[in-house]
């Protein structure tokens, strides 16, 4: 049977990737990119920031937003540590997609991605060029810097979930490549460029969750249920696969950014 032997969570927000003197420019993309409040209703930038804890401010300060820096990349290289160090046979990556795989023609609640290779690709950010120079170099890190690259799929392990989840009444997409031309969203390419060892990649199960657009949004409960199927599909796994699981996922205010780990 397979056993899941490693459980990591990080964020894969656009200011992990950073320079110092980037940071304070994140207010520029801020004002003009589209808002919700709490209760996901539309917002402006203005009108969170009037309903914004005034204590926020003493935390954007450049010197605060470097610390906090610090604190996050020594949080990350903390996770490439542990993870070179689990002797893995595959790792499920559980993500968000962002209008990347999934467009409005076909927008599934889940996905699962089950080809033998999946490709990061250094065109895929060029996507973003209504936004700053500045921000699209920073966002280019989440891609490879000059060609793209396959990056091994244990194909055999998410034909399994695929199988294990329908039979248990999950109603899933099931995606065997991209499209022409494109690469993997970001919430896997983070793990990639910045979780795993290139030099060692470990064979991931790309699982694809539609955080933000309506209406196939998962509601919590069934993503919760969602939790507990994956792991009884990965102990029902002929063979003794060591599997990891990483939840790859965005973050609306840095200050709230956290990596943790959990290993057996």
């Amino acid at each position: 049977m397979g056993t899941i032997v490693l459980g990591l969570a990080t964020s894969h927000t656009p200011m992990l990737l950073a320079a110092d003197e980037t940071l304070p420019r994140f207010l520029e993309t801020d004002q003009i990119i589209k808002h919700h409040d709490s209760e996901g209703r539309p917002a402006s930038y203005g009108e969170l920031l009037e309903k914004a804890d005034p204590r926020m401010a003493g935390m954007v300060a450049p010197s605060e937003l470097v610390k906090r820096q610090d604190q996050a990349r020594a949080a990350a290289s903390h996770l490439r540590t542990v993870l070179d160090g689990t002797a893995l046979d595959a790792l499920i990556v559980f993500g968000d997609d962002q209008n990347e795989s999934y467009l409005e023609d076909c927008r599934p609640a889940f996905a699962i991605y089950f080809g033998e290779t999946i490709r990061n690709d250094t065109k895929q950010h060029q996507t973003y060029s209504h936004l700053p120079e500045w921000y699209i170099k920073n966002r280019a890190a989440f891609f490879e810097p000059e060609a793209a690259r396959d990056y091994p799929v244990h194909a055999g392990l998410a034909a399994h979930l695929i199988e294990y989840l329908m039979d248990a009444e999950f109603d899933l997409a099931a995606s065997k490549s991209l499209r022409p031309g494109e690469g993997e969203g970001h919430a896997v390419a983070y793990v990639h460029r910045h979780v795993m060892n290139p030099q060692k990649p470990v064979p991931v199960v790309p699982v694809f969750l539609n955080t933000y657009y309506p209406p196939s949004q998962p509601r919590p409960r069934r993503c919760y249920r969602l939790g507990q199927v994956v792991r009884l599909a990965v102990e029902s796994f002929p063979g003794r696969a060591r599997v990891g699981v990483v939840a790859s996922v965005g973050s609306a205010t840095f200050w709230s950014t956290r990596s943790s780990t959990a290993a057996s």
